[in-house]
């Protein structure tokens, strides 16, 4: 499992390697005020979105 800390929140991502696009994605929403103190689970067939 990896870990990905924000400004106000951790993503757990439920995988053993993501590509590094998702990851500043997941990131991204772990640095948006309005999901603090939400749980914010991934799971392991992610992969990046469109934008």
């Amino acid at each position: 499992m990896i870990e990905i800390t924000g400004k106000y929140n951790t993503a757990e991502v439920f995988a053993a390697e993501i590509e590094e696009e998702a990851q500043n994605q997941i990131k991204g929403m772990c640095d948006t005020k309005e999901l603090a103190g939400a749980t914010i689970k991934i799971m392991p067939d992610c992969h990046a979105g469109k934008g």
